[in-house]
């Protein structure tokens, strides 16, 4: 659908609500994908940050960290950090550090 041009980013912003964890997986991923989402989608994405519980989520949301503007790379490295604290996930403070790091 993303390549046919039937979803776009207001489609893929309403999915970061879905309850299945790929499809917020997949909505992160593509916002990023054909250059930096708009400050909205930005503001979206860092607040599933703030609230995702599923690490497979968090991982993704902190690899488009690396490839959306500086303030929306903050606003999602910091909901990931406010809110993985409990996480065992070996790749996620990695994927966090180069986010930082990237911008």
């Amino acid at each position: 659908m993303r390549a046919s041009g039937q979803l776009d980013e207001q489609g893929l912003v309403d999915l970061l609500d879905h309850d299945d964890y790929a499809f917020r997986l997949w909505a992160v991923r593509l916002l990023a994908d054909h250059g930096a989402p708009s400050v909205e989608a930005g503001q979206a994405l860092a607040t599933l940050a703030a609230n995702e519980e599923d690490v497979r989520v968090q991982t993704q949301l902190a690899a488009t960290a690396q490839r959306v503007s500086p303030d929306a790379a903050l606003g999602i490295v910091a909901g990931i950090l406010k809110n993985s604290q409990e996480t065992k996930d070996l790749f996620l403070p990695l994927l966090t550090w180069w986010a930082i790091e990237r911008h």
